[in-house]
């Protein structure tokens, strides 16, 4: 605590540890390769980052193109960084890493001032840097609307709370400017006033507490929501009905368990994490879960007076964060059965985790010292332990990550049913000239999800590239419902009969 202090006292020298603690742990992964899933189709595919002349049509259309999302800055980042760099990954990932370097400094500051305890907040914003949980945000370009939206929320908050303070209109103004700019990254940004609100009942110690402050907040959440109806970008996937709704959402709260389990002991990280939605009410592990989460909230409950306002803050804060995520309304389905748990969305959740984590080790430190279980050095090297096992979690993440099909062989090892993930190590496979082994990824990707049309095109193209024609065009005439995919597919018929007519000539003369 010693040596923290006196970082402490040093705001540029506590800067300057976290910077290369965060540069060390991830520089792995700076020679990453554009991924084969968002990558291509938000950047390497994405003729919209060409030129300049496109950001009117970056402004009125989806991210993905397909109705759900829509992220403009994200895309207006990636044009700008096409202009300066071109397709060089290098750059890209580099960019990611200076984003999340930006925000474990606004972790910093933000905890500084909100716990008045700079120590804590060195501890917090090294945990937020370091820890293996926020590897898949990092790591992956595509994590870009994550960091973006992440920083804007981290600098609107220290605003609002510098509002709180001298209450002046600049404060209040550069807040909401914040908050704007973030919705323009990531839709889940919305719930951010809420968090602002959790933040004046529980930490704010004015008299008069400007809760009227957060009315221009609801404002701009209901102008973006107009805005998103006039452009058409609405689409959501709805469960089925008010049964598949709510096992739907307890399927993403038994996944927080895990969540939280990572935060302790992260040995099975990997990239697109999913779980199978729950079949019935009576499930074991549903009621496991709900079990868990009654016996959770009733301890919290029974020891709210013990406990520090701003813990509480903090822990309303982590939970908070899941709600857009929640698919309690709409799925985020990676396919049939299965919904997302993807790890990026622990990135924003992890700054108030961190919190909570350093402040709990640091009251069993205070127990141990009253009640001498071991010796105070036996409880530093400990912690130190934890922190080393942390750091190189990290790193082993950011080493996988470097390759594109180490990271994806190391997912199907856990999760051997993720569609979206077979097909992207068949695609990595088809780029090597390896057609007969991406063959077998692809098949497995549809028998998995008969709905995945990617896979299937893959499939008949890769079966043309062996030569066989015939089955090709039974592959692409089984797809009913070729959906944004109808132009690939009407193409790739195209060009299989050309060569079948051409085989044909041949074998003529």
């Amino acid at each position: 605590m010693d040596l923290i202090n006196r970082l402490v006292s040093n705001r540029a020298l506590g800067a300057l540890v976290i910077v290369a603690f965060t540069l060390f742990a991830y520089s792995f992964m700076l020679q990453a390769p554009f991924r084969s899933m968002d990558d291509t189709t938000s950047i390497v595919e994405n003729k919209d980052l060409r030129d300049f002349k496109s950001i009117p049509k970056v402004w009125t259309s989806a991210f993905f193109g397909d109705q759900s999302y829509y992220r403009p800055l994200v895309t207006m980042s990636f044009m700008l960084e096409y202009a300066i760099y071109g397709l060089n990954s290098f750059w890209f990932n580099l960019d990611n890493l200076i984003l999340h370097i930006l925000n474990t400094l606004c972790v910093f500051v933000l905890f500084a001032r909100l716990w008045s305890d700079k120590p804590l907040a060195l501890l917090t914003a090294l945990l937020f840097a370091i820890h293996p949980v926020q590897w898949e945000a990092i790591c992956n370009v595509a994590g870009r609307p994550i960091l973006l939206s992440a920083l804007c929320v981290f600098c609107s908050f220290l605003l609002f709370m510098e509002f709180d303070t001298r209450r002046h209109l600049l404060w209040l103004m550069g807040s909401l400017a914040g908050f704007i700019i973030g919705i323009f990254c990531k839709e889940s940004t919305v719930i951010f006033p809420v968090v602002l609100g959790m933040y004046l009942f529980y930490v704010s110690k004015s008299d008069r507490k400007p809760w009227m402050a957060l009315l221009p907040f609801f404002m701009v959440i209901f102008g973006y929501f107009e805005l998103r109806r006039q452009l058409g970008i609405t689409q959501v996937f709805a469960w089925g009905s008010l049964d598949a709704s709510v096992l739907g959402f307890l399927s993403f709260v038994r996944g927080c368990i895990t969540y939280l389990r990572l935060y302790v002991f992260p040995v099975d990280l990997y990239f697109d994490r999913s779980r199978a939605v729950f079949g019935s009410f009576v499930d074991p592990q549903l009621l496991g879960t709900i079990l868990f989460w009654i016996a959770a909230i009733s301890a919290v409950w029974a020891f709210r007076a013990k406990i520090n306002s701003k813990v509480l803050f903090c822990m309303l804060w982590f939970l908070l964060e899941f709600a857009p995520v929640c698919q309690i309304v709409t799925s985020l389905g990676v396919q049939p059965g299965y919904i997302s748990l993807a790890e990026h969305f622990l990135y924003v959740p992890t700054a108030a985790m961190a919190a909570i984590l350093v402040w709990a080790a640091r009251g069993v430190q205070e127990i141990n010292r009253q009640r001498k279980w071991c010796s105070p050095a036996i409880a530093q090297v400990a912690v130190a332990g934890i922190g080393v096992f942390l750091y190189l979690t990290t790193i082993q993440q950011a080493v996988y990550a470097s390759s594109e099909l180490s990271m994806l062989k190391r997912s199907v090892t856990f999760q051997p049913n993720n569609s979206r993930v077979l097909y992207s190590i068949g695609m990595n496979y088809v780029n090597r000239g390896m057609f007969e082994v991406a063959h077998t990824y692809f098949q497995q990707a549809v028998r998995v999800d008969p709905w995945n049309v990617r896979a299937k095109i893959a499939l008949g193209k890769v079966l043309c590239d062996q030569g066989q024609y015939e089955d090709c065009l039974d592959v692409y005439g089984a797809i009913r419902n070729p959906g944004p995919f109808a132009a690939i597919l009407e193409e790739n018929v195209r060009l299989t009969h050309k060569i079948i007519e051409q085989k044909r000539g041949a074998v003529k003369q």
